[in-house]
């Protein structure tokens, strides 16, 4: 069952940062796989070198991250449910390269901020990332897959601003009250 947002998705889509500006969101753990949004993030860098990516979250991987980290990568640190909204508001894509997902909130925060994801094409992203639609799928574990997309996207203005406004609307499907109304018609047995 998908979760709801605790905010309400913003009525259009915002205006980004000037530069192309990504974000990783997530504790810097293995299983989130912030080496992959490095690595994908230096493919990037590569095609588009005034890009920058910031990274919000804190974890044991943080050390060694920040010594392997190229130009451009600004660690943010743990931050406010404030902070990290204005920093998916802002930023232009989200990178979520990981490859065990329940559903994937933090897709469906950066959506409700006009931010679409690039992410692993794996079981929850699947759900939470519409292909094509609300941003983009790649093959898991190639961060230089996952970086070329994103390159990509961020190029290809036409094809990000619309799914942008997509992800605004696939958002707005996305509230607690309509999880919790799901839930007790499933357990009443009226699903």
């Amino acid at each position: 069952m998908p979760p709801g947002l605790s905010r309400i998705p913003l009525p259009a889509v915002p205006e980004k940062e000037e530069r192309p500006t990504l974000a990783f969101v997530g504790r810097l753990k293995r299983a989130k796989l912030p080496d992959h949004a490095l690595r994908a993030f230096a493919r990037v860098r590569a095609q588009i070198p005034e890009s920058r990516l910031w990274i919000v979250g804190d974890g044991y991987m943080r050390p060694k991250l920040e010594r392997e980290a190229p130009e451009g990568v600004t660690f943010l640190g743990r931050t406010s449910e404030g902070k990290k909204f204005e920093v998916l508001r802002r930023a232009h894509l989200l990178l979520f390269p990981a490859v065990r997902e329940g559903w994937g909130l933090t897709v469906l925060e950066a959506n409700s901020q006009g931010t679409p994801a690039v992410g692993y094409d794996v079981p929850g992203l699947r759900d939470s990332i519409r292909a094509r639609e609300t941003g983009e799928l790649v093959p898991a574990g190639n961060p230089e897959v996952l970086g070329d997309m994103a390159a990509s996207l961020l190029v290809d203005v036409t094809a990000r601003e619309r799914m942008a406004r997509n992800a605004l609307a696939w958002a707005s499907k996305f509230s607690w009250d309509r999880t919790a109304e799901s839930f007790l018609r499933r357990i009443a047995g009226k699903v």
